[in-house]
């Protein structure tokens, strides 16, 4: 029997269960599982890693994440025992480096985990891929989500309103976790997670940001590969704003009834889907131009100018049609002539290749609806924008040694005496927890010690802080500033940039933001 060394928290008889989880900061707004001892260990039945194994740093407060409190917020989040090697592997994605929790939990863009399973391990947790595969309904799918949000809320430290700054939100941030209809697949279109190095027997989990969505596309009565194509480059080249160029990821879920029309219509792998979109996607891009050009080149000059680029676009356009729908048998070679403008110009791409479109089948068998849910990065590097969060795939443990003889649920619950043991908890959060923060005055003694100005890299960051430099120095005659940038505004400052900042300066104007 495993030792568990997350603290016990009693709750008494005065103070009703649900609710003290509340009062904790437990939730993420919805019922929990109480999390007692009887009902951890039997989630951890579902693995053979030790309890004590860690797994990571969960940012904000980088705490330490195990294998325990992992199972200790599945019970929170209403997982059963055969989910857990699922969460655990999700878990690991979403904490390795190219992900950039850090970054996704703190944009005010809203962005959130988004968990895809791909092998057998769908099948073994109960996960949906068919009817309502995006939706509710599914206990699997929903508390697996669900998980990922409670282990950066808990273990990681972040709260609405502290680190977590989203304008908006979006309901995704309480769950999103969809399993690939691989039984749909036909030859040549290969399961997602091929595609990231495994074989198709294999079990895997990727973890991707997404910002919104699903954006769906409804249609009533497409017969033909091409018009589906382009009615989904439609959708796809509106995302985040139809003159936002570079975008880096994409999820693209397609329905069954719109796989097999894409079939009959000769796109035979996922890899020919993705490059007929992007070049179709760089259609519409050229009808928006003018708009983008004007972005960029302020005043008169970027009328005229992004006028003359949106006629060669409609142009191009224009003659793509022409040799498409003459030579319908090959348009999918023809459509190539969308892209001429991204050939000499790679930031008039909306994504930044064919490979930034993560393709999965999933849905009911019958209805003509496939989604997108854009990512989270925008540019190439060394933009400050490029590459915020990376789609990241670990594979799933293997399955457990008479796993049929699993408990299937975390259900009543009692201690080792057979006494129920209901007001004893587990304590869910991480060892670190965030201090309160207070301002400190002014110190009258400022021009004794340099002032770092650190600008995290964001639009207009550097103006304003130019500003704040020529005011210190007025009221603080021979003020030494110090100017300073981070590589990107979604990543923690490098080591080597704080202690530049130590070494050189006294006081540290740390942070401007939207």
């Amino acid at each position: 029997m495993p030792t568990l060394r997350s603290t016990r928290l009693r709750i008494t008889d005065k103070e009703d269960l649900h609710e003290a989880m509340f009062l904790r900061g437990w939730s993420d707004g919805l019922p929990l599982v109480p999390p007692t001892e009887s009902r951890v260990r039997r989630m951890l039945h579902g693995t053979t890693r030790s309890a004590s194994e860690a797994l990571g740093k969960c940012p904000p407060m980088y705490s330490e994440v195990t294998v325990e409190k992992v199972a200790i917020n599945a019970v929170l989040a209403g997982c059963e025992p055969k989910q857990l090697r699922v969460v655990l592997a999700a878990t690991e994605a979403m904490l390795a480096e190219p992900f950039n929790l850090h970054g996704v939990s703190a944009t005010t863009m809203g962005a959130t985990p988004c968990v895809l399973v791909n092998g057998p391990a769908r099948l073994d947790a109960g996960l949906n891929t068919g009817l309502g595969a995006l939706g509710s309904g599914t206990r699997a799918n929903a508390s697996v989500g669900r998980v990922l949000k409670l282990i950066l809320q808990n273990v990681g430290g972040a709260q609405l309103g502290g680190t977590e700054s989203t304008t908006l939100g979006t309901p995704m941030k309480f769950t999103l976790c969809v399993a690939e209809c691989e039984e749909e697949l036909s030859s040549g279109w290969e399961p997602f997670h091929c595609s990231r190095g495994f074989n198709r027997g294999d079990s895997a989990v990727t973890v991707l940001a997404v910002t919104s969505g699903p954006h769906q596309l409804v249609d009533f009565s497409t017969r033909e590969a091409l018009q589906l194509c382009d009615l989904l480059a439609g959708i796809l080249s509106a995302v985040y704003n139809p003159t936002l160029t570079m975008i880096n990821e994409c999820l693209v879920v397609i329905s069954p009834e719109h796989h097999r029309t894409l079939v009959r219509g000769g796109i035979n792998s996922k890899a020919a889907l993705c490059d007929a979109l992007w070049h179709l996607c760089n259609r519409q891009i050229n009808l928006q131009l003018h708009k983008t050009v004007r972005l960029v080149v302020p005043g008169l000059a970027g009328t005229v100018v992004g006028a003359v680029v949106g006629l060669i676009g409609r142009l191009i356009n224009l003659t793509g049609a022409v040799l498409v729908y003459s030579l319908l048998r090959h348009w999918r070679s023809l459509i190539k002539v969308y892209s001429l403008l991204t050939w000499r110009n790679k930031k008039l791409r909306k994504f930044v290749s064919p490979e930034s479109l993560h393709v999965i089948v999933a849905g009911a068998s019958a209805g003509k609806f496939s989604a997108v849910c854009p990512g989270f990065g925008i540019g190439v590097p060394p933009m400050s924008t490029a590459r915020l969060s990376q789609a990241v795939t670990v594979a799933v443990e293997s399955p457990l040694p008479g796993a049929a003889g699993m408990p299937e649920s975390t259900g009543t619950s009692t201690g080792a005496d057979g006494e129920r043991d209901e007001s004893v908890l587990l304590d869910p959060t991480g060892e670190l927890q965030a201090p309160p923060f207070w301002p400190q005055e002014r110190s009258p003694m400022l021009a004794e010690g340099g002032v770092a100005l650190l600008d995290i890299s964001k639009a207009g960051g550097s103006v304003i802080l130019s500003r704040i430099g020529k005011l210190l120095q007025g009221e603080f005659p021979g003020i030494q500033t110090h100017c300073f940038r981070k590589p990107t505004f979604s990543r923690p400052a490098p080591p080597s940039l704080l202690c530049e900042i130590a070494m050189r300066c006294r006081y540290v104007i740390i942070a401007m933001a939207d």
